[in-house]
């Protein structure tokens, strides 16, 4: 397995994607899993989903019939990284620092080794699909024919092989929104984060009692202890600044907080409200407050998003 990274200059706490390619220059087929950075840089690129729909085996045919129409979420995943040898494959890998300057970084890209015999036992593919196919049938492996990227694989007895990669790093300070300043205005701490929702909020932890500052230009929040995590600040930024957020009331200060008008909540249900971007800075500063937390979770089969608790 050779690894190459197309790495670039990165702004301190803020996201940016490399280039990452993988090429199998081995004897035998691979299964790629995941391409995942250590600390101090946080971004990991997985080769698998859990796709919507509804997947179901046949038995008698040993088959699997993936019928993407269906209400729900897969249990088992579909895999688009198996390459062949003399295959290669890329992506786009989500890369962020929060060191002050240039670092050594490791990456680690973990595969599943194959033996070309196993192909056909462990290892179902599928045509090529349209989007709009209604259900698609995934075979034993046959070599030698059409096939789309994705298939469904059994691992279990297989060996995990991890590649340890080192790179060196150009980090540069953010000139606009210094962390020090941020350090600074939350008093001291640990800085553990950075929110491109919030408009490139800095996340500092304080050492006195866990509880975060969102500090963005001369704006500073204080989320009490347990009522924000680190996890959630992450989530906010997989979907675009732009989308509005997901949420739902669990708890009656929740519902409470929904009624007085101190957040731009929209409502589309009792419990479930959407939250404008502008809305986002308004729920933080109500935490002190209203006593409610905020956590990140599954709202449905085909939806993650905020929860008020």
């Amino acid at each position: 397995m050779k690894v190459s990274l197309e790495a670039e200059p990165l702004r301190r706490g803020w996201p940016s994607m490399f280039e990452l390619r993988v090429d199998n220059d081995g004897d035998a087929p691979l299964l790629l899993e995941e391409a995942r950075w250590d600390p101090p840089c946080a971004g990991v690129h997985a080769w698998s989903k859990r796709p919507l729909g509804l997947l179901r085996y046949d038995a008698g045919a040993d088959r699997y019939h993936h019928r993407q129409t269906a209400s729900g979420r897969c249990v088992r995943p579909l895999w688009i990284g198996l390459l062949e040898p003399g295959a290669s494959a890329g992506c786009l890998l989500p890369t962020r620092s929060l060191a002050a300057s240039g670092h050594a970084a490791t990456l680690r890209v973990s595969a599943y080794p194959l033996a070309e015999a196993e192909l056909a036992r462990r290892v179902y593919s599928a045509p090529a699909r349209a989007f709009n196919t209604p259900q698609v049938t995934f075979s034993p492996w046959e070599a030698g024919i059409d096939r789309g990227p994705e298939v469904i694989a059994h691992l279990q007895g297989l060996e995990r092989r991890v590649e340890e990669l080192s790179y060196e790093l150009e980090v540069h300070e953010d000139a606009d929104a210094p962390a020090a300043a941020a350090l600074e205005a939350a008093g001291g701490g640990e800085l553990v984060g950075r929110c491109r929702r919030l408009g490139g909020a800095w996340i500092v932890r304080a050492a006195e009692d866990e509880a975060l500052h969102v500090v963005r230009g001369e704006e500073r929040l204080r989320c009490p202890p347990g009522s924000l995590g680190l996890d959630l600040i992450e989530r906010l930024d997989d979907a675009l600044p732009f989308e509005p957020i997901p949420v739902l009331l669990r708890s009656r200060p929740a519902e409470a907080l929904a009624r007085s008008g101190q957040v731009a909540f929209e409502g589309l249900g009792q419990a479930q409200q959407l939250l404008r971007p502008e809305g986002l800075w308004q729920l933080l500063r109500s935490l002190p407050a209203s006593g409610v937390r905020l956590t990140w979770s599954r709202h449905a089969d085909i939806q993650d998003g905020l929860v008020v608790r």
